[in-house]
């Protein structure tokens, strides 16, 4: 199971990630998204994740995020409001937005 990072999910990013993110989905059964190295994220990322655990559901694939999240990272999520709780991580991350799907 090999680990992709990203360092930036934003609205600058959202088009060449969100490309990158389904081409993953589509060459390993189980890809997994860490999420440690994160620096910051908006909504448009947020919706690139959102579409990355709803495509590999749709195709079968038990994909995943993973790793701790920074403070920053935190803040912006909850801002976001996705999350009524803390999510310290990818795999809370991973949670709040399954809820969704």
């Amino acid at each position: 199971m090999k680990r992709n990072t990203i360092r930036e999910l934003t609205i600058e990013h959202a088009v060449g990630y969100r490309k990158q993110l389904l081409e993953i989905v589509g060459k390993g059964n189980s890809p997994v998204i860490d999420l440690s190295e994160l620096e910051s994220i908006d909504l448009s990322g947020l919706q690139i994740l959102v579409a990355f655990l709803r495509e590999a559901a749709s195709v079968k694939r038990d994909a995943h995020l993973a790793g701790s999240l920074g403070v920053e990272v935190q803040r912006a999520i909850g801002l976001s409001g996705l999350c009524d709780h803390e999510c310290p991580t990818g795999e809370s991350l991973e949670s709040a937005i399954r809820v969704l799907l």
